[in-house]
């Protein structure tokens, strides 16, 4: 297929960048990595991911993390690997 057509998006500058060293990374340019996503909407005929808004619950831990309410605090990554074994 010929790759004639230009598609202009704006998004943040951090946002673009962080994301083109990942697809480097992975050995994509953003513009292939883009061409993939399209490529998979087409087949898909969506999203090629599920979007769906996060129910109650997920909303609520959401808000509560972001309020810091609950959290538990470690002093070292030992001391959070214990407690993880507890559980």
């Amino acid at each position: 297929m010929a790759r004639n057509a230009q598609v202009n998006a704006r998004v943040a500058s951090e946002l673009k960048s962080e994301t083109a060293k990942i697809y480097r990374e992975l050995g994509f340019t953003l513009s292939e990595a883009i061409n993939v996503f399209l490529v998979m909407s087409k087949l898909y005929k969506g999203f090629p991911f599920e979007v769906r808004l996060p129910g109650k619950e997920t909303r609520d831990a959401l808000e509560r993390v972001k309020n810091r309410e609950g959290l538990i605090e470690y002093e070292n990554v030992e001391t959070l690997i214990e407690d993880m074994e507890k559980w």
